[in-house]
């Protein structure tokens, strides 16, 4: 993303971190050379490495909370020390009391003056140290407070705003099933009919024509392009996933086929990591898929849960859990990975009032479900109570006769879904307080639409079987 300097209409290049510094933090080359930061440029950074330092502190937070986490358990545990010694002064019971001896009725006596003076200085030595850390504590929470009101002022500004996507560019061609884009949406692949995919240069809304790869006999039902790498996968009719990678002359090929699954491949994904890919298939099984040390993918583990071709597959935040759903089941199935172990293990099933194509996580506490051709789409979230997930929300939306692919997708940076439900596609956005709303719904008069977003949300791809075009949307606000 490209930010504008209002004064002089040029890039922002700059950004200050100087905590002491009032004037504006962000700057463009000419404001520095007009002298702004000038008694501090030690401070100013280059704009491009501020995520890098941005991701490094909350790197350092997650550090920090794990501190306040083992702080806790050793207060716990001190604290069980001082209650396990109290309740050790009082232990005699009344009959062992009247077998005492007058030596231990004596020593008894004397214990029980000196306990009372060490227990009120126990008392007021705990209860003086914990209202001081209370005060600080309730210190603290009002700075973060303060800080959470500025951000959820932003947040404020920023759901005002109406997000909407633009047609920018269109191009005839041939059926597409599947598009993925590389992480800085200058690559963009698609997957055909016809067994072929084509790899695009991105630039902007404009395509130009790459490279064309052969390597599969059947139609390309998904693809997926790694946010780490250069390197994509694809899934296809012909039972198998392709490992694409590119080469010095920026040539993709493949690295790899995956072979196992007995049918169609119909839904990749790759964990936050991207050590682990999982693949859902017509043959009614997910599978888990690892490198070993070659470095080559191997299948892990196959889950057979479903008795119907799986739909849809999608991991929560922290990719430990995965919902999924399958053609013609009218329930949710939660897996969750094992802590002790790699191996995946069914922990709960959700039953729906109607099977569907598609089904999202939005975070590790919510997820939506998108039953077919309903009017309506379901969002799931965790009950406090018993930690299960259970139904919360329904939003309408627009309906109509659905086919199968065109997955959901939550883009987190814009908190914007997107989500194909009939004829149309379906533009939600999740606001601050939970709800969701339509921004934007697309009618392309048919049910066989195809696409995805840019991994930025900057652009929406798709491919639908009446205009026979690839069409390209920008989001405008």
């Amino acid at each position: 993303m490209l930010w504008t300097c209002n004064s002089h209409i040029k890039d922002i290049e700059f950004i200050c971190l100087n905590p002491n510094c009032s004037e504006t933090k962000i700057s463009c080359f000419q404001c520095i050379q007009n002298g702004n930061h000038i008694s501090h440029l030690k401070d100013v950074k280059k704009i491009e490495n501020f995520y890098e330092l941005y991701s490094q502190e909350s790197n350092d937070n997650t550090i920090l909370l794990n501190k306040f986490g083992l702080l806790i358990e050793k207060i716990k545990h001190q604290f069980q020390i001082i209650i396990d010694g109290i309740q050790l002064k009082y232990h005699i019971t009344e009959s062992q009391y009247q077998n005492l001896n007058t030596e231990q009725i004596n020593h008894l006596a004397f214990s029980f003056i000196e306990w009372k003076k060490d227990r009120d200085f126990i008392e007021n030595t705990i209860s003086g140290s914990i209202n001081q850390l209370l005060e600080s504590i309730n210190i603290c929470i009002n700075t973060l407070k303060l800080q959470q009101n500025k951000i959820n002022s932003l947040n404020i500004q920023q759901e005002q705003k109406i997000l909407k996507y633009e047609l920018i560019n269109s191009i005839k061609d041939d059926d597409i099933f599947a598009f993925a884009f590389d992480n800085v949406s200058s690559l963009m692949v698609a997957g055909y009919s016809s067994s072929t995919i084509k790899v695009f240069e991105f630039n902007q809304g404009n395509l130009n024509f790459l490279q064309e790869l052969n390597d599969h006999n059947s139609f390309i039902y998904c693809l997926y392009f790694m946010k780490k790498s250069q390197c994509f996968l694809s899934g296809s009719g012909d039972k198998s996933i392709i490992l694409w990678s590119i080469n010095q002359n920026k040539q993709f090929f493949c690295k790899q086929k995956l072979q196992g699954h007995n049918d169609s491949i119909n839904c990749l994904i790759m964990s936050e990591n991207e050590e682990l890919i999982i693949s859902g298939s017509s043959d009614k099984t997910i599978r888990f898929w690892t490198k070993n040390s070659q470095p080559s993918w191997n299948c892990q583990q196959i889950l057979s849960v479903h008795k119907n071709p799986v739909n849809s597959i999608s991991l929560n935040e922290s990719s430990t859990q995965l919902i999924s759903c399958a053609q013609n089941e009218n329930f949710i199935i939660i897996s969750q990975q094992q802590v002790d172990r790699l191996f995946w293990e069914v922990i709960s099933t959700i039953q729906v009032d109607q099977w569907g194509y598609r089904l999202c996580y939005i975070n590790n506490l919510m997820f939506t479900f998108q039953p077919k051709s309903k009017e309506q789409m379901y969002i799931y979230q965790i009950d406090d109570k018993n930690g299960q997930f259970k139904k919360t929300k329904e939003l309408t939306i627009k309906a109509g006769h659905c086919s199968m692919y065109f997955p959901q997708q939550y883009i987190k940076s814009k908190s914007i879904l997107l989500n194909k439900n009939g004829n149309h596609v379906n533009l939600i956005r999740k606001l601050e307080n939970q709800e969701f709303v339509t921004e934007q719904s697309i009618d392309f008069r048919t049910q066989y639409i195809y696409g995805m977003m840019s991994q930025d949300g900057d652009y929406l791809i798709t491919y639908d079987d009446q205009t026979r075009e690839i069409q390209i949307r920008k989001i405008f606000q």
